[in-house]
């Protein structure tokens, strides 16, 4: 049945973006690392408050039902090329924010996201490294609370990347190795990249046999 509704859900986001013909600029926020938390955000809350219903039911079911393609590469010159289509139009698609989060008046991290999503799918830490996650899909979500029950213990890929972000000491090596070594209770591409030509790797994540690492 869930099945069924993500298919439904995504065809007419695709339509509807295929509809809507023309780039949209997507806003852009700039986050005061050094505020306390509820204060951090009062401007976006304040541009989408008269959404909030509507956010709070799209990001639900963002959870069952997500679609994103991403792409890594390196050209001739060494130079690391990595990008994410977030393959949404519609609600979800105006959504969408990118947000540069500072301290001292400096950006440390950026990264685009739905507006009230507390993780981060794509982002970037100038000079470090750069992330996309790609969901697969692999079973029912209600999978994934089994599979947490079963656990005890395990993280969200979307939480773990914005603590890789926050960490000052976080390089490509470290994302990668912190990825790979993570038990994550849902299936996923995590694709990560660095500085030089040769720092690209997708990790796979299966739900239940192991992890993979390709790389560049």
């Amino acid at each position: 049945m869930m099945a069924a509704v993500c298919l439904v859900f995504l065809l007419i986001f695709s339509t509807q973006m295929q509809a809507q013909a023309k780039d949209v600029p997507i806003p852009n926020y700039d986050i005061n690392l050094e505020l306390p938390q509820n204060e951090r955000w009062k401007q976006v809350a304040i541009d989408y408050s008269q959404d909030l219903k509507e956010l709070i039911r799209y990001l639900n079911l963002l959870q069952r039902c997500s679609a994103c393609t991403s792409i890594l590469a390196t050209t001739k010159a060494g130079k690391i090329i990595h990008g994410q289509n977030l393959d949404y139009g519609g609600p979800l698609g105006k959504l969408a924010v990118t947000v540069h989060f500072q301290r001292n008046g400096i950006t440390v991290y950026s990264g685009t996201i739905f507006a009230g999503y507390v993780g981060i799918l794509t982002a970037v830490k100038p000079g470090r490294f750069s992330i996309t996650q790609n969901d697969r899909y692999n079973g029912d979500w209600t999978l994934n609370v089994k599979q947490a029950s079963m656990l005890g213990t395990s993280s969200f890929l979307a939480l773990k990347v914005r603590d890789l972000l926050d960490d000052p000491s976080s390089d490509f090596k470290k994302v990668v190795n912190t990825i790979a070594s993570t038990q994550f209770i849902d299936p996923f591409y995590a694709i990560v990249g660095g500085v030089s030509g040769d720092e690209g790797a997708i990790i796979i994540h299966n739900r239940t046999t192991g992890i993979t690492v390709w790389r560049l």
